[in-house]
């Protein structure tokens, strides 16, 4: 059974229609909204289903911390972060809930980068690339080392029991690198699952969810660097003696 955690700010109106389906899943067992703009919050018959856990925020908590206070929340063994800018193949959460277990690292979703450049909600797509229509069967395949699947940003899953909490100074990126970054080092293998529809707008959610202001802080810059992130993996891995081959 899985415990989706969606941060939401209400930037795209397609996704509560979207949750009105996921709610219906019988793999799915809460859906937990970290409520950051609660005052774009809409009157939907979905806000008031039995599985939507609604939290609403007295001001922007930001991504990762949301994804944190998800986690803790969960009554389901299975995790899975979502985007509120995102549509997807509902298949995936069936595939989800069979593959992941405690000895799974993290299972992101990996597309055709162009795939979903979506240029509008009617879903037309750029038409240069070829062979990026979905067939087939969901496929499920280990992903190299040192790197995260294109869509893992806006949609992994992930044992509840592996989840380690991602470092308090990072509001908004590094959360997906992180998780997958760490369960590689705990050696556990992560995997992508291919051959599902994914849609986004790009962004429709930190548009509004991310003030222009606070990305100019000196907390930002300093905190939400390359170099600081390298940081908190080299000391989670003295702190964890963690032996790097």
């Amino acid at each position: 059974m899985i415990s989706v955690i969606v941060p939401i700010c209400w930037g795209f109106k397609p996704f509560v229609n979207f949750l009105s389906n996921l709610v219906e899943l019988p793999v799915v067992g809460e859906v937990i909204l970290i409520n950051n703009n609660r005052q774009l919050t809409p009157h939907h018959e979905v806000l008031e289903h039995s599985k939507v856990k609604h939290h609403i925020m007295e001001e922007n908590i930001f991504v990762n911390p949301s994804w944190n206070m998800g986690a803790s929340l969960a009554e389901n063994d299975l995790l899975c972060i979502l985007s509120d800018d995102v549509l997807v193949d509902l298949r995936a959460f069936f595939e989800a809930d069979k593959f992941v277990t405690k000895e799974v690292g993290a299972l992101g979703i990996e597309i055709h980068h162009e795939y979903f450049r979506a240029l509008n909600s009617q879903y037309e797509y750029v038409t240069n690339i070829q062979n990026i229509m979905i067939s087939g069967d969901v496929q499920i395949t280990e992903h190299p080392v040192r790197s995260v699947p294109v869509a893992a940003g806006s949609l992994f899953f992930i044992h509840k029991e592996n989840w380690i909490d991602i470092p308090e100074s990072f509001k908004i990126y590094f959360g997906d690198t992180w998780t997958f970054d760490i369960q590689r080092l705990l050696g556990r293998k992560n995997y992508a699952m291919k051959n599902v529809f994914y849609h986004t707008p790009w962004n429709a959610a930190s548009k509004i969810g991310v003030s222009s202001e606070y990305q100019q802080t000196e907390e930002y810059k300093q905190n939400e660097s390359f170099d600081n992130y390298h940081k908190f993996i080299s000391n989670f891995i003295e702190e964890n003696n963690i032996q790097i081959l």
